[in-house]
């Protein structure tokens, strides 16, 4: 008996000391700051109103979390709270979203984005402008506008897993735009989502409702 109440305790600490690692989010300037360290844990501890960013950088608004070249190789989970009206602003910017790149280490879960107005140039998304990890359990509702392609209302290019998403964003782009994605792996899975938002494509190829492109 008193083996099992100490493997009991031992597992409840484990529990709380993997809780306590988290790093806990209650603003938008929080939110901004996982820049300076894109290797942790995150956690919302709230709904988080980020309709300061319209002001924020000189009218380019909130900088996304992660490029191609640093990618966000955490873990971020929204605890089903949400972030609302996100404003980015940066059309010559490749890899736009609330994440620029997630990779192909990190996880990212359990996220509303309501009224997003995200503007980029290539890769672009609610959510993320490239996802190479795993997404699971996000709702992104807004506007997304791309200058060229991969254009997505989670997700500009996927390579690897999404799961239980929607989108109702209005996304106009190029080629390879899709209501929920614009662009994504052959190899990769997509599995419970949807997506309502309007579509505009400019370009020649690759638009679809869901995905744009599956290459």
């Amino acid at each position: 008996m008193a083996s099992k109440l100490l493997l009991a305790l031992g597992i409840l600490t484990f529990i709380a000391a993997c809780a306590s690692a988290q790093t806990m989010i209650a603003s938008c300037v929080e939110l901004q700051n996982i820049n300076s360290d894109l290797t942790a844990s995150y956690a919302l501890s709230g709904n988080v109103d980020c309709s300061a960013t319209l002001g924020w950088n000189s009218g380019a608004g909130f900088e996304p979390l992660g490029t191609n070249s640093v990618q966000f190789t955490g873990t971020f989970s929204g605890n089903s709270y949400t972030i609302s009206t996100l404003f980015i602003n940066r059309p010559s910017t490749d890899y736009v979203g609330l994440f620029g790149y997630i990779s192909a280490s990190a996880s990212v879960s359990d996220l509303n984005i309501d009224f997003a107005d995200i503007t980029g140039n290539n890769y672009v998304g609610g959510l993320a402008g490239a996802n190479a990890g795993t997404v699971t359990g996000i709702a992104v509702a807004g506007t997304a506008t791309a200058n060229n392609n991969y254009l997505g209302g989670v997700v500009g290019r996927n390579y690897f897993t999404m799961q239980n998403c929607s989108s109702s964003v209005s996304v106009s782009g190029s080629a390879s735009v899709g209501g929920l994605i614009g662009a994504t792996e052959d190899s990769s899975v997509v599995s419970n989502c949807y997506a309502t938002g309007d579509l505009s494509s400019g370009g020649s190829s690759g638009a679809g409702g869901l995905v744009g492109r599956q290459e």
